[in-house]
Order: C-alpha cells, then sequence, then structure tokens
C-alpha cells in the first residue's frame, strides 16, 4: 500500500460525510463492494465531523490559505 499523508480517519471521514452523494461509493453500495456501516457509521464516539463536502472544502481553503501566510509547505 502506497503512503499518504490522508490517515485512514480522515478517509472514514470523508465517506461518512461524503460518501452518501458519492456515485462510485452508492453503486458499491447497491452491489455489496461496500458494506453500508462503511458510509453509515456509529459516529457517536468519533471527533466532529464536517457537515457537508462544501463545509470540509471550505475549511482545508483556510487551512491552506493560512500555511500559506505562515511561510510553511502545502
Amino acid at each position: 500500500m502506497a503512503t499518504t499523508d490522508t490517515s485512514w480517519r480522515e478517509l472514514a471521514g470523508w465517506l461518512a460525510v461524503v460518501g452518501p452523494q458519492h456515485v462510485p461509493t452508492r453503486m458499491a453500495l447497491i452491489t455489496g463492494a461496500l458494506p453500508r456501516e462503511a458510509v453509515y457509521p456509529d459516529t457517536r464516539d468519533w471527533p466532529a465531523l464536517h457537515a457537508s463536502l462544501a463545509d470540509l472544502l471550505t475549511r482545508r481553503q483556510e487551512q491552506l490559505a493560512a500555511r500559506e501566510r505562515d511561510g510553511a509547505p502545502r
């Protein structure tokens, strides 16, 4: 498996927030290739998730702008 800057927890968060609107994810649910719990997990003990993909993207842009102001690499 390739290494990335993205943790599995972040990917799970993306799947829980955006997965239901993502066509390939929906197809994987329909065909049974992906269990329902992957997209609709019990998130009671998770950190707070973004409310939507738009919210996530807005927050990410804010993070990148702050890094740029601070001179940190993207």
